[in-house]
């Protein structure tokens, strides 16, 4: 019987890059008093769960303002030497390079990532040690994956189409016989899966701008995602580009 480790060390990975064909330099790009990934990170650390947070990107020099801004906020930053739609070895050799045992897979593109999920996903694994959890039903771009390091190394080798390694974790969800997966419940106030809260191009981009600028932060100093959600059943054209948006492009696994 393997032994379990009584102190798992937990690392965020958060997938990154500038090279995106819908909105270049989306990580970057100005929200709220930051930039998007910024926002992201904040999240993130929020949960207070994790043992450290890595962001995870290509080597390839255009993701060099990314690498200057981890140094600026004293992340780790990982540059992963091979294919930049290889993303499962890049998340697999910073797992690996940065010692985890459980990984929190996130991605900068989600500044409304909700951290009372993250801890809820990420506790529920450790207690149980399944291969995956996350949070079903949550608005798109606010919920992230939760596994142990043996599931990218299983993945790892059952992955060989470009697709499967681009999208990290497909191949599992398709064959969830072979997986311990776990789908955790989201409270009542956050079932709206129907909703894009997840930046990948212009239009997303306005939508989470004007979010920024019209829902206050809680006294944590993070924007509540029911009171997006609660702003957005109360502005009917916004709520319509949340919607549409989600409807045009529906892929989560763009980073």
């Amino acid at each position: 019987m393997e032994e379990t480790n009584p102190h798992p060390r937990v690392l965020a990975i958060v997938q990154a890059r500038m090279g995106s064909c819908r909105l270049p330099g989306k990580p970057l790009l100005s929200l709220g008093n930051s930039t998007i990934i910024e926002q992201t990170l904040h999240r993130i650390r929020a949960a207070e769960i994790v043992s450290e947070i890595v962001v995870a990107i290509p080597s390839h020099p255009e993701n060099r303002p990314l690498l200057q801004l981890c140094r600026k906020q004293n992340i780790p930053c990982f540059a992963y030497e091979g294919s930049e739609e290889d993303v499962l070895s890049r998340l697999l050799q910073a797992a690996t390079t940065f010692h985890a045992d459980v990984i929190v897979r996130a991605f900068a593109c989600d500044p409304l990532l909700e951290p009372k999920m993250l801890w809820a996903a990420t506790r529920y694994q450790l207690d149980t040690d399944m291969d995956i959890v996350t949070v079903g039903r949550l608005p798109e771009g606010t919920a992230c994956e939760v596994m142990p390091l043996r599931t990218l190394i299983h993945l790892d080798s059952f992955c060989k189409s470009r697709e499967d390694r681009e999208e990290v974790t497909s191949f599992l969800w398709r064959h969830r016989e072979l997986f311990d997966c776990a789908i955790l419940p989201a409270p009542l106030s956050l079932r709206m899966p129907g909703i894009r809260l997840r930046v990948q191009t212009e239009e997303d981009y306005e939508l989470l701008r004007w979010i920024f600028s019209t829902v206050a932060p809680r006294p944590n100093g993070l924007i509540a995602v029911r009171d997006v959600l609660d702003r957005l059943l109360h502005h009917t054209e916004q709520l319509h580009k949340a919607i549409g948006s989600y409807a045009v492009v529906h892929d989560p696994k763009a980073a």
